[in-house]
């Protein structure tokens, strides 16, 4: 996914983690978000299909140095098996 530094605002970035899926895994997840300063746009919670939790997150970073923040933050909490960038679904707004 390239990066334009050029453009003013928040970037959509598309996040997929996979973790346990435990009591307070996703008060976790969505408080390191919060405390980086990063907004989240949208977030589908579930599990597969052996038991193991999974959170598919639409977030808006200022740059790319507070995302790879956001992507080691995560990925250093307990229970966090995986983070992966995706493609970000865009929202009604910037698409129309």
């Amino acid at each position: 996914v390239a990066w334009n530094e050029k453009r003013p605002g928040r970037m959509p970035v598309g996040l997929s983690v996979a973790c346990e899926n435990r009591k307070g895994m996703l008060s976790e997840l969505t408080a390191t978000v919060s405390d980086l300063n990063v907004d989240i746009v949208k977030a589908d919670i579930g599990e597969d299909e052996s038991g193991r939790g999974h959170a598919k997150f639409d977030v808006a970073v200022e740059n790319i140095e507070q995302l790879e923040n956001l992507l080691e933050s995560l990925r250093r909490l307990r229970g966090v098996a995986s983070v992966r960038r995706t493609a970000h679904a865009p929202t009604p707004r910037e698409s129309g």
